[in-house]
This record gives C-alpha cells, sequence and structure tokens, in this order.
C-alpha cells in the first residue's frame, strides 16, 4: 500500500508541476517562432505613407484612391501586378506589326498598362489573391510568399504561351513569304 501511495503522489506531483516555468529547447524554438510571425506581421501591415507630390502619380500607377491607406505587403504585390502586366503587354506588342521600333511598343505598353491601372483592375486583382491566399490567416510573411509565387508561376505560363505563339506565328510567316516567292 505504501509503495501505490508513494507512487499516485509523484504522478500527481509531475502532472502538476508547471512545465512552462522549466526552459526547454522546444519552448525557447516555439517563442522564437511566434516572435518572429509577430515581427514580420507588424513589418508588412506597416502602412506606407505615399508623399503628397507623388499621390497623383500613385493614383495613375496603381490606381489608388486619393486618402487611402496602403499596407507595406499590399504595396509590393501592386508592384508586382504592375510589372507583370506591363511585361506581359510589353510582350505582346511584338505581334502587333505597326510597331516596327522598340520604342513605341514601350510607349504603347506603358499607356495600356496605366489605363488598365487606373480603372482599378490591379487593385482587384490584388485583393482577389489576398483572399485567395487567405489560409495563411495569421501568416502576413507566408501569405506574401504564396502570392508573389503564384504571381510568378502565372508570369511564367503566360510568357511561355506568348513564346510559343510568336515562334508559331514567325514559322507562317516564313512559310507564306517561301509560298509566294516560289516558282509556280
Amino acid at each position: 500500500m505504501t509503495i501505490f501511495s508513494i507512487l499516485v503522489i509523484n504522478i500527481y506531483l509531475i502532472n502538476s508541476a508547471d512545465t512552462n516555468s522549466i526552459p526547454s529547447p522546444q519552448n525557447e524554438q516555439t517563442s522564437k517562432t511566434i516572435n518572429f510571425q509577430e515581427k514580420s506581421n507588424q513589418a508588412l501591415s506597416k502602412e506606407v505613407i505615399i508623399p503628397e507630390n507623388l499621390q497623383i502619380l500613385a493614383r495613375i500607377v496603381f490606381g489608388l484612391q486619393k486618402d487611402r491607406d496602403i499596407q507595406l505587403q499590399n504595396f509590393i504585390v501592386l508592384v508586382a501586378l504592375w510589372i507583370m502586366l506591363f511585361a506581359i503587354i510589353k510582350a505582346t506588342t511584338n505581334f502587333m506589326p505597326f510597331f516596327e521600333t522598340d520604342w513605341k511598343s514601350w510607349v504603347v505598353s506603358i499607356v495600356i498598362t496605366l489605363i488598365i491601372s487606373t480603372t482599378g483592375t490591379i487593385i482587384s486583382i490584388s485583393a482577389w489573391l489576398f483572399g485567395f491566399g487567405g489560409f495563411f490567416k495569421n501568416q502576413s510573411l507566408l501569405n506574401l510568399i504564396f502570392i508573389l509565387i503564384i504571381l510568378a508561376v502565372l508570369s511564367f505560363g503566360v510568357f511561355q504561351l506568348l513564346n510559343t505563339a510568336l515562334r508559331m506565328s514567325r514559322i507562317e510567316e516564313a512559310h507564306r513569304r517561301g509560298m509566294k516567292t516560289s516558282i509556280p
């Protein structure tokens, strides 16, 4: 009976001991992870303050409304979307024969991208992407990385399609020219 009571008392003492007060590598690792997560969330949720003299430019380039606050993570995604959209439009101007000079295609690409962004399309796509990547609820850094990876994969896919289409159109053009110059 005494062995049984000593065993019960030891089990009770072990169970009632505060394990959080005992430093362990696992508790320290968990606290470092939580600390990093909190700091990255704070850094990415900071508001980007656009100076007064650049607010008109920000409204034109990104479609931002006048006194709208924007977080750093949203600004990063807006810049990435704008660059991706510009690059796609610039690549599609290669199909148009009336842009024979390179500077014309650059100007037209910038103008088309600005028109698209002024209408608020880039902000809408950004909001959709943040909703899509929303299963990382309290992890802003993972959410941002996930969205940037999605944008990179989409860009890669679109550029592969455009390169394939451009190569096929050049083959067709060479075939047409060859048939035109052939002797009947």
